[in-house]
């Protein structure tokens, strides 16, 4: 399975889910069927910059009452949540970039990477995608 490129938006002070499906390819003609996830476990870090020494935030398949991520086994989904509470916390500058105009429609923003690592049951890991991550400030503060 070659890793995805993904990349999310999400807006600050809301709950970000995203369900994914991994699928493998094979035969001629190629076909496409769901990645088997049974007995897997799933770690994802969202960074500022890939040599960043702390992650923003935090996802595993073993959740906490901010993160989760969930596995759908035999239907090859991955399922990731963050709460409200745990975006409110990810940095946005509050100033526009210079080429936004005053009253412009656009909210300033935050561009931050991550990467989603599949354990299998036999030990092997692999990236499953990877893509940057990028959080719109929000207007309501919780």
């Amino acid at each position: 399975m070659a890793a995805q490129e993904e990349d999310f938006t999400a807006q600050q002070n809301t709950t970000f889910r995203e369900q994914l499906t991994m699928e493998t390819t094979s035969g001629d003609p190629p076909v496409s069927t769901p990645q088997d996830l049974t007995g897997c476990t799933a770690l994802m870090m969202i960074r500022t910059a890939y040599n960043a020494p702390k992650p923003v935030v935090t996802l595993s398949t073993t959740p906490t009452a901010d993160t989760s991520i969930v596995l759908g086994g035999t239907t090859g989904t991955i399922d990731l949540f963050i709460s409200a509470s745990a975006m409110q916390s990810i940095y946005v500058p509050l100033t526009q970039s210079p080429a936004a105009e005053p009253g412009a429609d656009t909210p300033p923003s935050a561009t931050y990477v991550y990467d989603l690592i599949l354990t299998f049951p036999s030990g092997d890991s692999e990236c499953a995608c990877y893509g940057t991550f990028t959080v719109s400030a929000s207007v309501t503060h919780l």
